[in-house]
């Protein structure tokens, strides 16, 4: 419960833009939390975490995800 809500009010917080997040591979808990709120494995990087500890890079793509525009 409380991950979800902690993503969910980044997400509403930071409305534009995709988000890319590193998780260790073996992390299996936070990994179907965030596959769950809609972040899909978009690479790996061995050793990330130490030797044999690989990361998975996850990422979120969102509608509207061009930045928002700055008036001056």
């Amino acid at each position: 419960g409380m991950g979800a809500r902690l993503l969910r009010a980044l997400d509403a917080a930071i409305p534009h833009g995709d988000i890319v997040l590193m998780v260790e591979a073996e992390n299996n808990t936070a990994r179907n939390l965030y596959r769950r709120e809609g972040f899909k494995d978009v690479g790996v990087s061995r050793n990330y975490y130490g030797r044999n500890l690989d990361g998975i890079w996850m990422q979120k793509t969102r509608d509207g995800s061009s930045p928002p525009r700055i008036r001056i």
